[in-house]
């Protein structure tokens, strides 16, 4: 018969195979899937972030984003809640950093003040799929997504103005890539305050926002 100690070395040999390969099946799964969260997200590239008037609803390719993190995450949950909250956590990543590169890419010429209203219906979206997930802080992935339309939405720009407050208010943000976001940002046709009674922001407001940026990170190279 087998001793204890020979059963205990063959339980661990098994146990070590069959994590490996539950390793393989889950990478193999991810870079699949990451692909599939691609090819979605190539057709935002041609949109209009400079619509006319307030959104209705979110972006379709969002519906298709969701359904396909669903499957996603369904399908690696048969192999452990480990592999699920790995494959959540790796797709809100991927996501939420295409979302906020998506307004620095060349595609997207301009944006407005209904354009981030849209965005922030699509992230909305996505915050109410992370919630249902239930993986732990999956929703804080986009927090830097939600921090990029609250400047809009509330208002904010003083914040970004400031160094000290940018970093406070927006500790997820980065001062270059906002300010190459920011440039990109033209007027509304229609301009109205928000449900919190702040004004939907100027573009020449926008610009003095970027001068004043680009002088404090300036200032801040010249102190170090």
């Amino acid at each position: 018969p087998m001793t204890s100690h020979v059963r205990k070395a063959f339980e661990g040999a098994s146990r070590s195979q069959l994590e490996r390969l539950r390793r393989k099946c889950v990478e193999s799964a991810f870079a699949m899937t990451l692909g599939k969260v691609d090819a979605v997200l190539a057709a935002a590239d041609g949109l209009d972030w400079c619509p006319s008037s307030s959104p209705d609803a979110c972006n379709f390719y969002i519906g298709e984003l969701v359904a396909l993190v669903q499957g996603s995450v369904e399908q690696v949950e048969r192999v452990s809640l480990q592999s699920k909250d790995e494959m959540a956590q790796a797709m809100f990543k991927h996501i939420s950093s295409y979302m906020m590169t998506m307004f620095s890419l060349p595609s997207v010429r301009k944006f407005n003040f209904h354009g981030i209203q849209l965005l922030s219906r699509d992230v909305s979206a996505l915050e109410s799929e992370a919630d249902r997930i239930g993986t732990k802080d999956l929703r804080k992935i986009l927090a830097k997504n939600r921090q990029f339309v609250q400047i809009f939405l509330n208002n904010q720009l003083d914040a970004l103005a400031d160094a000290s407050r940018r970093k406070q208010a927006f500790p997820q943000l980065e001062a270059y890539q906002l300010i190459s976001i920011l440039d990109k940002y033209v007027d509304s046709k229609s301009m109205f305050r928000n449900t919190a009674g702040a004004e939907a922001p100027r573009r020449k407001a926008v610009e003095a926002t970027i001068k004043r940026m680009r002088e404090t990170i300036g200032s801040h190279f010249l102190k170090h």
